[in-house]
């Protein structure tokens, strides 16, 4: 039976449909006592999918144990099977189908509208031990979900012309591969969030390992058109492996202004009390939806410049203003007494 919600039912059987995928994956992997380099990119894939829409739907149990079991079979899709010891494999197995078992029960709660799961510490401690071992390292203690960085230094803005709310993100020292990281990070984010709405820097990050470097300095910075968009991020961050925390800022009204062409500092009073993100959202909740173009340009999607004007003109009348259109005639003047 439907829920009534159409989003929640297609979330609840999409993700019923990869689980039966991952299944049978699972129990033909099983009798080769591997996965081969196919299973492990379809794993990936999956987990990837359903962490990005857990994270959507606020689901925040679900997206965290789908994204350390993605970071876990991203590891081992870099690496191909030969990082996983023989020893290791059955408990790589056993995750897997605990984690199948997990997802099944969590949705039938989703379906039937019973709370889910919170106390999800003990799986996940089971989960970052099995990924130091495939790393070599220690067991890993269990991880905190992170929150945003403690109290210190303000990060130092990034700006990008069109992007007021920004996000500073930090991994978690020596964690390793943080440019392929960021990348991980910034797919998961176009997820919730839509490619145009969003921008980061280093912008190479897929690219060019060496920014790993500047993220290790300086953190990976992600900046937003809107504070809405932000948040949707966050609720992604939070749910990401290896993320030692996070600071939001807000671009200064003076870097604004410097991405003005000529005499900025008029429009400072203005973009104090009305910036270009409350621009955007004052057409787009008045039915005018925008698209960004090269230059960070925003023209309304028909490209229709009367719907712009329109918007204000109804606007206007909403306030009781009234508009007159007669051409003016003559030009009155009054002098000062």
């Amino acid at each position: 039976m439907g829920s009534g919600n159409e989003i929640l039912d297609m979330y609840i059987y999409e993700t019923g449909t990869l689980l039966e995928q991952l299944e049978t994956i699972v129990l033909e992997a099983e009798k080769a006592d591997t996965f081969s380099q196919e299973n492990v990119n379809e794993i990936f894939r999956i987990m990837h999918t359903i962490k990005g829409s857990s994270a959507m739907m606020e689901f925040d149990s679900l997206a965290t144990v789908a994204h350390r079991i993605e970071d876990m079979f991203f590891i081992i899709r870099e690496g191909t099977m030969s990082v996983v010891s023989e020893e290791n494999r059955p408990a790589l197995f056993d995750v897997v189908f605990q984690s199948i078992d997990f997802f099944r029960g969590e949705v039938e709660k989703v379906e039937s509208g019973e709370p889910l799961d919170k106390d999800i510490d003990s799986f996940l401690t089971n989960i970052n031990t099995l990924i130091s071992k495939i790393k070599g390292e220690e067991p890993a203690q269990p991880e905190p979900a992170p929150a945003a960085a403690p109290a210190g230094p303000a990060p130092e803005p990034v700006s990008a012309a069109g992007f007021p709310f920004g996000l500073q993100v930090n991994f978690e020292e020596g964690c390793g591969m943080e440019s392929l990281r960021a990348f991980m990070l910034v797919t998961s984010v176009k997820d919730v969030c839509e490619e145009t709405e969003f921008t980061f820097d280093p912008p190479d990050v897929e690219t060019n390992s060496a920014t790993s470097e500047t993220i290790i300095e300086h953190g990976f910075h992600m900046m937003f058109r809107s504070a809405q968009a932000r948040d949707g991020a966050v609720s992604v961050i939070k749910s990401a492996g290896s993320v030692q925390g996070y600071q939001s800022y807000d671009c200064p009204v003076e870097e604004l202004l410097r991405n003005v062409p000529r005499n900025g500092r008029f429009l400072y009073s203005a973009f104090s009390r009305f910036d270009s993100a409350d621009v955007r959202a004052f057409f787009e909740v008045r039915g005018v939806p925008l698209k960004t173009e090269r230059g960070n340009r925003v023209f309304p999607v028909s490209d229709r410049a009367f719907d712009i004007s329109g918007a204000l003109e109804k606007y206007l009348r909403e306030l009781g203003v009234d508009i007159v259109r007669d051409r003016a005639e003559a030009l009155l003047f009054r002098e000062q007494a």
